[in-house]
């Protein structure tokens, strides 16, 4: 500051500083600021780059808000995901079981084995074990053969059983799943010899009487005291 300076009362006013009654003046040139104001839209703008910040930094960590979409990419594979573990999930249902084979199977003709010998008694069609002679009966998947009196066969169940591929006790096979296995669960119908897992058909075990298959009779077995063949029954 100049000693020799001269000021107005009205610029003595602002000096000295240390007891000077009012601010020293704008330059009125500049424009006046509300400091108010400018608090606030500073604060706004550090609130508004400090959400701008968090948002890009949730977006690359891979954390998503609620109600927020994913990439079209990961909503797909997401969804592909959640169909696999649905469709995990669902009891599979069975498939559907192989039609039963009807009663005879038109214009079948059974097989003819020439100098054929009955499995059981060793005889040909000339004697069986009572030496009387009869014919015999051939298995549609092998080349066993027997006497129907030796197999215990009446004559209803031979007239049935050559109206369709016959098969033997070693290749009988159930009509239901077509499988030879578990024998000890197999049995047969007594009108046409055609062989059944009890599981199959719903039993939970071989009637020990007369049992009848729905193929030949649409009604519940009618079980009589009897012996059953079995599977295990010997035959050539």
């Amino acid at each position: 500051m100049l000693l020799n300076a001269r000021y107005s009362p009205d610029e003595l006013r602002y000096l000295p500083l240390n007891t000077a009654l009012y601010e020293p003046p704008l330059d009125p040139e500049l424009p006046a600021l509300d400091s108010d104001g400018d608090s606030d839209e500073a604060e706004d703008g550090r609130g508004g780059e400090r959400r701008r910040a968090e948002g890009t930094s949730d977006s690359s960590s891979g954390n998503v808000s609620e109600g927020e979409g994913l990439p079209d990419s990961q909503d797909e594979s997401l969804q592909g995901r959640q169909r696999s573990r649905d469709k995990a999930a669902t009891p599979r249902k069975d498939a559907p079981k192989r039609s039963v084979l009807s009663k005879s199977v038109p214009g079948y003709k059974p097989k003819v084995i020439p100098n054929a010998l009955c499995g059981i008694c060793l005889k040909g069609k000339e004697s069986n074990k009572k030496g009387k002679a009869e014919s015999l009966i051939h298995c549609s998947q092998c080349d066993s053969s027997g006497h129907p009196s030796c197999l215990d066969m009446t004559v209803e169940l031979v007239s049935m059983i050559k109206t369709y591929p016959w098969q033997c006790m070693e290749c009988k096979t159930c009509i239901i799943c077509g499988q030879p296995h578990h024998e000890e669960e197999m049995m047969f119908c007594d009108v046409c010899d055609r062989g059944y897992h009890t599981f199959c058909v719903g039993l939970g075990a071989i009637p020990s009487g007369r049992w009848i298959c729905d193929c030949c009779q649409r009604a519940p077995p009618t079980p009589r005291k009897m012996g059953r063949r079995g599977k295990n029954s010997k035959e050539g």
